[in-house]
């Protein structure tokens, strides 16, 4: 999966994995995700998943919620605020 924000190219398949955020739902669960944290080749880091229809990678459609993936570029505060779960600190 590769994506463009900010005129800078985020690339899954070359970013070095940090750490995979445990879920405590089963597959089955709409609350279920599958997240990772990366670091760019080329610096930066991202949060990446896919995730239920009740996760934070889920999509929003005229006809509700349905499950979705994603990834973001996480801000410079995630390692000064180490303690504060990667979700909050997504970029915008």
């Amino acid at each position: 999966m590769t994506k463009r924000i900010r005129k800078k190219t985020y690339q899954i398949h070359s970013a070095h994995l940090l750490v995979t955020i445990p879920c405590l739902f089963p597959s089955h669960d709409s609350k279920w995700h599958d997240t990772q944290v990366y670091r760019a080749e080329r610096g930066g880091y991202f949060i990446a998943g896919k995730g239920g229809s009740r996760s934070r990678w889920a999509k929003q459609t005229p006809q509700g919620a349905v499950p979705g993936e994603d990834f973001n570029p996480l801000s410079r505060d995630c390692w000064v605020y180490p303690n504060k779960r990667p979700e909050s600190l997504i970029a915008t």
